[in-house]
């Protein structure tokens, strides 16, 4: 509820989600945004039905693909940026983090997760395992995902960036000119605060 919730006001702020969602109460709780979230939760009754089981899997097929996508987006803006700097003559030893492996790690995540999302349905491809539910609730968000992408660059007017034109030059200076401040030592039991944190 809290991360959705966010993530439908954060959207609306950028005009990506009804401006609905916007509105907040006096506590700057985007109501509208949780009220809306809510509806979701009765899908929980469906449990209640005798193949409980099966549309607990297809929720998490549904979500597990999601995930598979998400990282796969991330993956693919992160090879962006950093074909973006080789093109723009920026040395990662002048990024405040940089990460190790690297542009090798991203393309072998990527790879690895465009694999478990081709395979994550296998099974109905097999002689006479053929299941509408089971290659429905596999496969079902790739084209989703798909029309909602190209339908929003279509809507808006879109285009992707060419890698000489990605700002990243002054997004390190901000990062440059804004340091993260440094982490205090924890001794003792604050120690434990971490779990909470």
């Amino acid at each position: 509820m809290l991360g959705g919730s966010r993530m439908l006001y954060g959207l609306g702020q950028h005009g990506h989600s009804p401006k609905v969602f916007l509105q907040t109460n006096r506590f700057d709780v985007p109501y509208i945004a949780i009220g809306f979230l809510s509806l979701f939760i009765c899908l929980g009754f469906l449990t209640l039905s005798s193949s409980a089981s099966a549309v607990f899997n297809w929720l998490q097929d549904f979500v597990a693909v999601a995930a598979l996508v998400n990282w796969m987006i991330i993956c693919g803006v992160y090879l962006r940026f950093y074909y973006g700097c080789k093109k723009q003559g920026i040395s990662r030893s002048t990024l405040p983090w940089k990460g190790p492996f690297q542009p090798y790690a991203a393309w072998i995540a990527l790879i690895s997760f465009s694999i478990l999302l081709m395979t994550g349905g296998y099974s109905v491809f097999i002689k006479d395992h053929w299941n509408t539910e089971t290659f429905v609730s596999s496969y079902i968000n790739i084209p989703l995902i798909l029309i909602l992408y190209f339908g929003y660059k279509y809507r808006q007017g879109t285009e992707i960036i060419p890698l000489s034109d990605i700002p990243i030059q002054k997004f390190i200076d901000i990062a440059n000119d804004n340091p993260e401040p440094e982490e205090e030592k924890v001794v003792g039991w604050r120690r434990l605060n971490m779990l909470w944190s």
